[in-house]
Parts: C-alpha cells; sequence; structure tokens
C-alpha cells in the first residue's frame, strides 16, 4: 500500500500584503520609513539579512535622497522592489 503524502505550496506574498507590511511600519515615523523601519518590515517578510535589504532598498527607492521613502512614488518603487524577490508567506 503506498501512502499519498499531500503537499502544501508555499505562497508568495501580494503586491497588497508588501504594502500592508511596510505601511504597519510606516505608521510609527512622520518622516516616512526610516533604514530603521525598513530592516523591521523586511525582518517581518522573513529576510535572512533584514539590514543589507534594507540598505539596498533605500538606495533603490529614495530618490530625494534625505534618508527616508517619504513620498507615495519612492513608496511605489519600493514595493516593487520588494515584490522582485518573491518572499513567501510563513
Amino acid at each position: 500500500m503506498v501512502r499519498k503524502v499531500q503537499s502544501y505550496s508555499a505562497s508568495t506574498y501580494t503586491e497588497e500584503q508588501i504594502k500592508r507590511v511596510f505601511e504597519r511600519h510606516r505608521k510609527n515615523s512622520d518622516d516616512g520609513l526610516s533604514i530603521d523601519n525598513l530592516t523591521t518590515a523586511f525582518a517581518e517578510l522573513g529576510v535572512k539579512w533584514p539590514v543589507f535589504r534594507a540598505w539596498f532598498a533605500m538606495w533603490n527607492a529614495d530618490e530625494d535622497g534625505n534618508g527616508f521613502i517619504s513620498t507615495d512614488k519612492e513608496f511605489r518603487e519600493l514595493v516593487k522592489y520588494a515584490l522582485q524577490f518573491e518572499y513567501t508567506v510563513r
């Protein structure tokens, strides 16, 4: 007799789910998302080295160079950046 093992495929975060993760951390800051905010957000997404991902995300999305993801355009770029890694929901 062969036992059938049910497998589950991991689902990836959707754009809306990633937006909600970053928005939760954005609410804690008046200036926008800082490196610290991004680090905790990426840790929540399950990134192995969140501080490095936060720095690369900031470098990629902080258009005005003020050290914060503070405009809607920058926020959209941040979400686009995070989506490319297809993080899986834990």
